[in-house]
């Protein structure tokens, strides 16, 4: 009975592994190519992760050198930034900031500065808004397109493409069809890219 049991378990699970790379792949032009987010790297590059990712996330973080690391040692890769904020209003608040930054040419500079604020429960609007006035973000265009129907449709966007997925937590990170919930090693983001290169 209890190898009956296993043998379902791992079929359904299975299953799920199946469902969530065909929606990838049915997704795969919100996912890698929209002009909405986020990119560094090679904007060309021969593989590309995607991460889903909350401002207020020590898991997001704590990934931050280690997705620098995998740029700097292979020039041909591509990171996608998607905002997904999901532990509360300080965390939307962070998002509109930087989708707003973008209108400023600052996207980059604000992503980074947020994710080198640390802690979680000390990111607070108004952390937030110092962290914009230090990388000299006009205050002024920031009021008013942080609450714009740009920044609406890009979260909502994120948003909906997570649920398809079934991603609740932060980071969820995409390699090819591939989903990997929360942090991980270097050599397991080297082994997927690696797949997706060779096809496999």
């Amino acid at each position: 009975v209890l190898d009956a049991l296993n043998a379902a378990q791992q079929n359904a699970a299975a299953q799920a592994v199946e469902r969530t790379k065909q929606r990838i792949r049915d997704n795969q032009k919100k996912l890698f190519e929209s002009p909405d987010d986020l990119v560094a790297g090679d904007p060309n590059g021969t593989a590309t992760i995607v991460e889903f990712f909350d401002y207020r996330c020590p898991f997001c973080k704590a990934m931050q050198p280690t997705l620098d690391a995998l740029v700097k040692e292979d020039p041909k890769l591509r990171i996608v930034y998607k905002e997904f904020p999901i532990l509360g209003e300080p965390s939307a608040f962070a998002s509109r900031v930087a989708i707003a930054a973008k209108k400023q040419g600052k996207y980059a500079e604000f992503h980074r500065a947020m994710i080198a604020t640390k802690g979680e429960a000390e990111i607070t609007d108004k952390v937030v808004s110092n962290v914009a006035a230090a990388i000299g973000l006009n205050p002024k265009k920031i009021k008013a397109d942080i609450n714009s129907s740009e920044a609406d449709r890009i979260i909502a966007q994120n948003q909906a493409i997570a649920a398809k997925l079934n991603i609740s937590g932060t980071p969820g990170l995409i390699i090819g069809d591939t989903l990997i919930q929360g942090a991980v090693t270097i050599d397991t983001l080297r082994k997927q890219i690696a797949a997706v290169r060779n096809g496999s």
